[in-house]
């Protein structure tokens, strides 16, 4: 099961050799912590030309109709699921939605029940912002702390915890007037994660990886309060939850594993979902 959600098309990066002291590798290539400009400026030039040629700069918005900007951004989570069909909706992990105020741990445990639902849970905000926001609530205490993390007002998805280790994403383009759409990209998303020797702090582990001690701006925060520990030998911690680029995560191109039964597959699950031509 999984979410289906429209997104950027990611970077992707391969990370090919296993570091002692850490799974988590050495980048293959500099490119994947060059600033989001350096990707994004051409994207944005492009963007401005065909505005000029066709008069309209709002025109990439209108690739998927019924999804607020397109799924450009700002759009609703909840709001895409809620269109699937029967055969989407098979392949979705179950939901419920929530808008935060009071006595909130209570109506949103009478909200999941209400779909069959409980704790282990994935909170997150129902606008889609790259993985920002996004917590996991194993127990009602940690679904309390959650859920007062958040703005008072502000609508959250409550899913159910996907248990695999791994992550795909997808990329789906379909024309309109095509009767069949494509996967344009696959990208494996791997977790990060230490390993202990018996000696070393969290801190010492992270600056020991090539890869990692890049990146302590973006764990050193989320671990504070772990980075002082000594993982035991073999003992492992992973970095991160949400399997996002800028949250940590390890990028695969995974190109070569797009075949014509996964196609047909995901074809028929977007497809179900009306006036969806390109996402992820």
């Amino acid at each position: 099961m999984t979410q289906l959600s429209p997104s950027s098309h990611p970077h992707t990066a391969t990370i090919p050799s296993q570091q002692s002291g850490s799974k988590s590798g050495s980048p293959l290539s500099s490119f994947e912590f060059w600033p989001g400009w350096a990707f994004y400026t051409p994207v944005v030039i492009y963007w401005i030309l065909l505005g000029i040629r066709y008069g309209d700069f709002s025109t990439p918005t209108a690739a998927n109709p019924r999804i607020e900007t397109g799924g450009l951004c700002g759009e609703s989570k909840s709001g895409i699921l809620d269109m699937a069909g029967s055969v989407a909706s098979r392949w979705i992990a179950p939901y419920t939605t929530l808008i935060t105020g009071t006595n909130d741990t209570q109506r949103a445990l009478e909200a999941l029940a209400e779909k069959g639902l409980s704790v282990p849970v994935v909170v997150k905000p129902d606008v889609g912002c790259n993985g920002t926001g996004v917590k996991l609530a194993r127990t009602e205490a940690e679904l309390t702390a959650a859920l007062a993390a958040f703005p008072r007002r502000i609508k959250l998805v409550l899913q159910r915890l996907i248990p695999y280790k791994n992550e795909a994403g997808l990329f789906y383009i379909r024309h309109p007037d095509s009767p069949r759409g494509e996967i344009s990209s696959l990208t494996y998303k791997d977790i990060p994660m230490l390993t202990g020797n018996g000696h070393s702090t969290v801190l010492d582990l992270l600056k020991q990886d090539p890869r990692t001690s890049l990146l302590l701006h973006i764990y050193t925060p989320r671990l504070k309060a772990r980075l002082n520990d000594v993982l035991a030998a073999g003992e492992t911690l992973d970095l991160v939850f949400a399997g996002n680029h800028c949250k940590g995560a390890i990028f695969h191109n995974g190109a070569a594993d797009i075949t014509p039964a996964l196609v047909d597959r995901l074809d028929e699950i977007m497809q179900d979902i009306p006036d969806f031509h390109f996402g992820r």
